[in-house]
């Protein structure tokens, strides 16, 4: 015969047995490596996004290749205003425009963006100071007679420029 077979005469409360804790700490455990483990398996092979390689800022041509460039620039301007292409006050607002973006591709200061309060702000004294000159020129409410002085301005700053 066996136990199981072995009834309680009825009547009989018989208490009901209880699994030790260890079986439920045991259960809990094993259902929370399976997840680890599926976790773990899709994160650890999944594709990685690649890298992004470092932004360098552009490379800038050197200084004197950039100083020639602006002086036959400048000559330009000075060639249309002696042949009458360009009005003064075109060859001044011009000769700024010149100014400021010579100093924006050798520097890192963006002079072509700033307003001359801003320029004036900086370190760069002769260039505010020749971009200030500019101004009564371009805005003034008499025309500029001649473009010589803004000419040789703008030539000395690109010239001198270190």
């Amino acid at each position: 015969m066996f136990v199981a077979d072995v009834q309680p005469p009825e009547g009989t409360v018989v208490p009901v047995i209880d699994y030790a804790q260890f079986w439920l700490v045991l259960g809990f455990l094993i259902l929370a490596s399976i997840v680890a483990y599926y976790f773990l398996v899709v994160f650890l092979t999944r594709p990685r996004p690649p890298k992004a390689a470092p932004v360098l800022p552009p490379a800038r041509p050197p200084v004197h290749a950039l100083q020639q460039e602006y002086l036959e620039r400048v000559d330009e301007v000075a060639r249309r205003a002696a042949a009458g292409e360009l009005t003064p006050r075109r060859a001044h607002a011009e000769l700024s425009v010149l100014v400021r973006g010579f100093v924006a591709a050798v520097s890192t200061v963006p002079a072509d963006k700033m307003t001359l309060t801003d320029l004036r702000r900086t370190e760069l004294r002769g260039v505010s100071h020749t971009v200030g000159q500019y101004y009564p020129m371009v805005f003034g409410a008499h025309d500029p007679s001649g473009t010589e002085a803004g000419i040789a301005a703008a030539r000395e700053v690109i010239a001198t420029w270190r």
